[in-house]
């Protein structure tokens, strides 16, 4: 009897080992994924744009690009940027500072970027809307950033810089 309470607790104990190595196997494999993919699912929630917090969220934007000035109120956000990158690294910068805006945070509703840049002077116009056709703008790593704005996104050209 004793011997069958012994092998009793040795097999209970080595499942709950097993099953707590197992719960671990998640949160090892987000360690190693790769950072620019969002979760469908998030343990926090989407991060709120407020007068308080701008300046925080904005700095957290690609270095390259330099704000000249950020009008903020009900959920429509306009940012004057100028940037000394030519065209390609400049669309790719922009992809990210919008992808930054509309998809982390919860109450971006619309988005104008005014750019003065090297080669070109032009608006980018966005609207959370625009992202039904590419929720998470999953597929702007995979395409030239000039032509993803230019599919998702109102790009109005301001003249030659």
């Amino acid at each position: 009897m004793l011997k069958l309470g012994r092998r009793l607790f040795a097999s209970i104990f080595l499942s709950v080992m097993a099953v707590s190595l197992l719960s671990l196997l998640p949160a090892l494999m987000e360690q190693g994924a790769k950072r620019e993919d969002v979760p469908a699912f998030r343990s926090g929630s989407a991060m709120t744009l407020t007068e308080s917090n701008l300046v925080d969220v904005l700095s957290k934007r690609p270095s390259s690009l330099q704000l000249k000035r950020v009008e903020w109120g009900e959920g429509t956000l306009t940012l004057f940027v100028s940037s000394p990158q030519e065209k390609e690294p400049l669309h790719r910068a922009l992809v990210t500072l919008l992808r930054y805006l509309l998809v982390d945070t919860s109450n971006v509703d619309r988005l104008t970027l005014e750019v003065h840049g090297l080669s070109e002077n032009f608006s980018v116009k966005a609207k959370r809307g625009d992202l039904v056709r590419d929720p998470g703008m999953k597929r702007a790593n995979d395409e030239n950033a000039s032509l993803y704005l230019q599919k998702m996104f109102q790009v109005t050209n301001l003249g030659e810089g």
